[in-house]
């Protein structure tokens, strides 16, 4: 018993159940198909080439030559640096940043004055306490003016009397707003090395005189000590 072919209108299905349209195109309604005649007797039917004759097959190919190119990835991400900003310079001089405004000689003067004040008292009691060593009062006196400025500026960049003026000490070299102790001392020592002649030699008081009165023409406001040490006067309010 002979088995009936599908009836797929006319379309082929392979062995998975995909259909296929047929080699010709359907006729219009109320017309017969249209088949090209058949080949001559003894001739075999002639079809049209896939390629030239004696020439292989022509084929894109399947991806560009060299392998896949990945694209590189964003700047900044899988541990690569970002560019650094237009116009940035990292071998440039430190400066001060926009915002922040150096501070006036007549803030630093008055700082000083009450710092002075604060020391004159601490050494007034000092003198009173060894009133029978003058060399001793001296010595002493001394110690506490160093030590009050070492740890004061070394500690919060500022004095009490520079607290009340409004100016703080930041680092020129551009590492941040507290100098820490060893610039501190470094500033401390010079002003004292600076003043000391003075006090034996009277007309040398032109020392320190000019040593706090520098700020009044340099252009970043600092005395000479402030120079040695590293520090810029800032403006706080």
């Amino acid at each position: 018993m002979s088995e009936r072919p599908p009836s797929d209108g006319g379309r082929g299905a392979d062995e998975g159940g995909q259909s296929w349209p047929p080699p010709y195109p359907p006729p219009p309604p109320g017309q017969a198909p249209q088949y090209p005649p058949p080949p001559p007797p003894g001739q075999a039917p002639q079809y049209p080439p896939p390629y030239p004759p004696g020439q292989a097959p022509q084929y894109p190919p399947p991806y560009p030559t060299g392998g896949y190119q990945q694209p590189p990835p964003p700047p900044g991400w899988y541990g690569q640096a970002a560019p650094p900003p237009p116009g940035y310079d990292p071998y440039a001089p430190y400066a001060a940043p926009a915002q922040a405004e150096l501070a006036g000689w007549w803030r630093r003067a008055g700082g000083l004055i009450i710092d002075s004040l604060i020391i004159s008292v601490a050494a007034i009691a000092i003198g009173v306490a060894v009133r029978h060593s003058t060399a001793l009062a001296i010595g002493v006196s001394g110690a506490v003016q160093l030590g009050y400025l070492i740890l004061m500026i070394g500690r919060r960049g500022q004095t009490l009397g520079m607290q009340a003026a409004g100016v703080v000490l930041h680092d020129a070299a551009g590492s941040g707003t507290e100098i820490g102790y060893q610039k501190a001392a470094l500033r401390a020592v010079t002003a004292l090395v600076i003043a000391l002649p003075s006090a034996f030699v009277p007309f040398l008081f032109v020392l320190p005189l000019l040593n706090y009165l520098w700020p009044l023409w340099d252009r970043q406001h600092q005395t000479w000590h402030d120079k040695v040490a590293g520090t810029l006067p800032m403006r706080v309010r």
